[in-house]
């Protein structure tokens, strides 16, 4: 199963993440990361600067799958729909690495639809 969720700030998104886990311990992970200015994500580390902690992560999609391709296409597809501001579309897997452009809103919902009817 792989969860997709939001890191916002009100209605804002400002970041799209996937995890194979508990969306609520990977949360936790992301705060106490943010909160001793540790993250990775550098442009997420200021934007948690600059609003004093006030966000929210919000479980976005379910999808029963266990291939790591379709977790990151499917997290890089709600990167387009939502278009957060601290993050690009990034698929890796090991030493293998493929940053993807997003796509319009349409063409998103479109193929969300799709990967939805297909696993369901």
């Amino acid at each position: 199963m792989i969860n997709i969720y939001g890191i916002y700030t009100g209605d804002d998104c400002i970041y799209v993440g996937s995890t194979s886990r508990n969306v609520e311990t990977r949360a936790k992970e992301h705060i106490k990361e943010l909160k001793n200015n540790k993250h990775s994500n550098k442009s997420l580390q200021k934007y948690y600067n600059e609003l004093f902690g006030n966000i929210e992560i919000k479980l976005i999609s379910t999808i029963e799958t266990d291939n790591t391709l379709l977790r990151y296409f499917y997290e890089c597809l709600y990167n387009s729909l939502l278009r957060p501001k601290t993050n690009r579309c990034i698929i890796q897997q090991g030493y293998n690495k493929i940053n993807l452009q997003r796509t319009s809103e349409e063409i998103a919902e479109e193929l969300i639809k799709v990967i939805d009817g297909l696993i369901d």
